[in-house]
């Protein structure tokens, strides 16, 4: 088919009914772009037969811009639309219309660039995506040849939580590139801090606590203490008292009730001295251990020991402190 008849049977096919305004610039823009063409300035005319075959798509524009495509060589771009044209020229009827797009289309085939984007399973996580120029590539074409336009092209591949991997590739004509996607790294996750930290008085108020808390025990040893030494004193005095009742070691009935009023106040007293003790050593336990909330980490360099201690003549308690 000659090159006259061919553009002659495209060059009645208009811009597709639109509304009035867009169908009257689609027209324009159509016509402008055509004298451009074949006037030899394909930069100059692609645009506008781009933004004619938005406004009304029809297969004479996308025809002619194939050609436009063709002539400024994006080859890719150029054969898949002469494929569309024939496709939709073949539903029409329109043998003719269809068979010129077919040819255009198979004299470019062989200089057509193609390139593979590979991506091993295992490198497959979840939510990969990939774009290939801005635009997504589908998983269906992932490890597949396809055709490209010849030149620089860029890559991209993000997963969620993984760190993006970013390729540029340089295709010739009719030649073929194999790009292959890395394993994505991971991005180490830091735990979010704790919303609701507690706050500084809080930090520090155990320590407080704690103080208050050995001086009261404290204050209750020495009372312990006291009622120990009364009572001790007590029984000295009424064993004193009895000793009295029991003359050459016969005692009458007011000894008998002296000396159990003795040993009731021994006993009491013994008591008394051993809750103080034990009181006195964990006051001076809190108390030491005490920290301001701010030095505890020095606190914990400390370590304290209690232990009760037994004597021939008493007893108590023996605190111990190292570091």
């Amino acid at each position: 088919m000659s090159a006259v008849l061919l553009l002659t049977l495209f060059a009645l096919s208009r811009p597709a009914r639109a509304g009035a305004a867009e169908a009257a610039a689609a027209q324009s823009l159509f016509d402008e772009g055509r004298q451009l063409l074949d006037a030899g300035k394909p930069a100059l005319a692609c645009p506008k037969l781009e933004e004619s075959n938005r406004l009304a798509p029809a297969p004479g524009t996308q025809f002619h811009l194939a050609r436009c495509y063709e002539s400024i060589g994006r080859t890719a771009s150029a054969w898949a639309l002469f494929l569309e044209v024939a496709a939709t020229a073949r539903s029409a009827g329109k043998g003719a219309e269809e068979q010129a797009a077919r040819d255009r289309a198979k004299k470019l085939a062989p200089t057509l660039a193609h390139l593979v984007v590979a991506v091993a399973p295992e490198r497959q996580v979840d939510g990969l995506t990939i774009t290939y120029d801005g635009k997504a590539l589908r998983k269906g074409l992932w490890g597949n040849s396809f055709a490209v336009d010849p030149g620089e092209h860029h890559l991209v591949a993000r997963a969620p939580e993984h760190t993006d991997w970013r390729k540029t590739v340089v295709v010739s004509p009719g030649r073929a590139a194999t790009v292959v996607v890395p394993a994505l790294r991971a991005i180490k996750t830091v735990p979010d801090p704790d919303p609701f930290p507690p706050p500084e008085h809080d930090r520090s108020s155990s320590g407080s606590s704690t103080r208050t808390l050995g001086y009261v025990t404290a204050g209750a040893g020495v009372v312990a203490l006291g009622l120990g030494s009364y009572f001790g004193l007590r029984a000295f005095s009424k064993w004193d008292d009895r000793n009295q009742h029991c003359p050459e070691d016969r005692c009458d009935a007011a000894a008998v009730d002296l000396g159990n009023d003795a040993s009731t106040a021994a006993t009491i007293s013994s008591i008394s001295f051993g809750a103080g003790a034990l009181l006195g050593g964990l006051a001076v336990y809190w108390i030491a251990t005490a920290g301001d909330g701010q030095h505890a980490h020095r606190d914990r360099r400390k370590s304290f020991a209690v232990q009760p201690v037994v004597a021939p003549t008493g007893g108590g308690v023996a605190v111990s402190r190292s570091w």
